[in-house]
């Protein structure tokens, strides 16, 4: 397991996407899942299918970026439940 952190504006995906390039995912793994909407990762998604790795991407239908969603042609999308009064 690794640890991941870094300060500032979108620091924790930018270490994502570093470690994922870095560590060479691509060369070890055939499928990747990303669980986010944010359109920052649309960049590594890419990237991944562009190494040949199957990517999903599995997020909430109200936050997943248009530029992540037409990054794959695999996405999981699904909806919070709502509570409901007792």
């Amino acid at each position: 397991m690794q640890l991941l952190a870094r300060s500032g504006p979108d620091g924790a995906d930018h270490a994502l996407d570093e470690a994922a390039r870095t560590t060479r995912v691509d060369l070890r793994f055939e499928r990747a899942v990303i669980g986010s909407g944010d359109g920052y990762f649309a960049d590594l998604a890419l990237w991944l299918a562009g190494c040949g790795l199957h990517v999903t991407v599995v997020s909430q239908r109200t936050c997943l970026s248009w530029r992540l969603y037409t990054a794959v042609p695999d996405t999981v999308t699904f909806e919070l439940p709502v509570p409901q009064a007792a």
